[in-house]
C-alpha cells in the first residue's frame, strides 16, 4: 500500500494503520493469536485489534481500567495476559513541564488524594477478543511498569531465585542523556542491547544511545559500540522527545535473531540495525510515521509530532508500531535482510 503523506522510510514497505478504536495513544504492543493487544499512554485500559488481516485491522475490544488507572505494559505466556496497573500520572498531576515528571521519582513528585489501582491485573485471552479477567495482585505505592531504572542496567544471578545477587551494575547517564529502559541479552552471541530512552525534549539533556555491551563476563559488562544515531533531518530541532525508547525483544512466537535489531526513536520513528559485526552495526531501514491528526497527549505543552513508543516483529517480518500520540502503523521488513 501507499505510506501516509509524510511519512518516509527506506527498505520497509507500509502495510496499513489503525487508531485502535479512537484510542491512538499506543504503548507496548505483543501480538497473540492473530491479535494485537496495545497498552495505552493515557487511555485508561487495554487494546485488542485483530490483526488476522493485517490490510484492514480492527479494533474487537477496549478493556478498561479502574479509575485513574492506565495499563502501558504488557506481558503474554500461554493464554495468560499481565496488566501492569499504575496511576494515570499526566491525567492527575498538573506538571509546570514534562522534566518535572522525569527529574524526580514519582513518590516526590506526584501529590493527589484521587483513586488508582496499583499493581497487575492478570486476564484468560484463550478467547483473544474477549480477555477476562482472572486475578488482580495488588501492590503498595505506584504499581508496575517495566524495566526502568535511572539507575542504570544492573545484572543479576538467579541461580537461585529466593537470593538473587547482584553482579554488575553501570550507569551511562550521567554524562550521558537519557535513562536505561530496555535490556535486550542476546545469549548466543554473549551479547546485551541496552535502550537508553529519551527523557526530555529536543534533546535538552543531550543525546541518548542504544548501547551494544560485551557480557561474556557478566561482573563487567563492557559497552563496545552505540548504534548509529538517526540523521536524515535535524531531530532535536522536530519538537518532543528523540532518542531510543523500547526494543523487540524476541518473544516467543515472534522473530528471534540476534543479527537485526529494531528500536523505536521517539520522533525519528522506527530503526532497523545490523549488529552481525558488534563493533560496526549499521543502519539498514527506518519508517518515520507523518505528524500525528490531532494531539492526545496529555503532557504540559506537547508537540505535535509522532512519539514512536514500541515494535513488535512476527515471524513473517510485519512489525507493528506504536506510537503515544498516533495511531498504530503495520509495516513490512522483508526487505531487510542483511544477508
Amino acid at each position: 500500500m501507499t505510506p501516509p503523506p509524510g511519512a518516509s522510510s527506506k527498505n520497509v514497505r507500509f502495510v496499513s494503520r489503525c487508531d485502535q478504536g479512537g484510542r491512538p495513544d499506543g504503548v507496548q504492543v505483543i501480538v497473540h493469536k492473530g491479535h494485537a493487544f496495545i497498552g495505552h499512554m493515557f487511555s485508561d485500559g487495554f487494546s485488542v485489534v485483530d490483526v488476522r488481516d493485517p490490510l484492514h485491522p480492527k479494533t474487537v475490544a477496549f478493556v478498561a481500567a479502574p479509575k485513574n488507572t492506565r495499563s502501558p505494559h504488557l506481558q503474554i505466556h500461554g493464554d495468560v495476559l499481565l496488566a501492569v496497573n499504575g496511576p494515570n500520572i499526566w491525567a492527575m498531576q498538573q506538571y509546570a513541564s514534562q522534566q518535572d515528571y522525569y527529574a524526580k521519582s514519582l513518590i516526590d513528585s506526584v501529590h493527589t488524594e484521587q483513586p488508582f489501582a496499583a499493581g497487575l491485573r492478570v486476564f484468560d485471552i484463550s478467547k483473544p477478543a474477549s480477555p477476562r479477567e482472572i486475578a488482580f495482585l495488588a501492590m503498595p505505592g505506584f504499581g508496575a511498569h517495566r524495566l526502568w531504572w535511572v539507575g542504570g542496567l544492573t545484572i543479576h544471578d538467579l541461580s537461585d531465585p529466593p537470593n538473587p545477587k547482584l553482579l554488575s551494575h553501570r550507569n551511562y547517564a550521567p554524562p550521558f542523556g537519557g535513562g536505561a529502559h530496555t535490556p535486550l541479552p542476546l545469549p548466543g552471541r554473549k551479547l546485551l542491547v541496552l535502550a537508553d530512552a529519551a527523557t526530555s525534549a529536543n534533546c535538552a539533556n543531550g543525546i541518548a544511545y542504544t548501547w551494544l555491551i560485551d557480557v561474556r563476563e557478566p561482573s563487567n559488562p563492557v559497552s563496545i559500540a552505540t548504534l548509529p544515531t538517526p540523521a536524515e533531518e535535524d531531530f532535536c530541532a522536530k519538537g518532543a522527545k528523540f532518542g531510543p525508547h523500547n526494543l523487540h525483544e524476541n518473544r516467543p512466537g515472534s522473530m528471534q535473531t540476534e543479527d537485526i535489531v529494531f528500536a523505536t526513536y521517539h520522533n525519528a520513528g522506527l530503526r532497523i540495525y545490523d549488529i552481525r559485526d558488534a563493533f560496526q552495526p549499521k543502519q539498514i531501514g527506518y519508517f518515520v510515521p507523518p505528524a500525528p491528526e490531532k494531539i492526545v497527549d496529555q503532557r504540559p505543552n506537547p508537540a505535535k509530532v509522532i512519539q514512536s513508543c514500541d515494535v513488535f516483529v512476527d515471524k513473517e517480518g510485519l512489525m507493528y508500531l506504536t506510537d503515544t500520540n498516533a495511531a498504530s502503523i503495520f509495516c513490512n521488513t522483508k526487505d531487510t535482510d542483511p544477508s
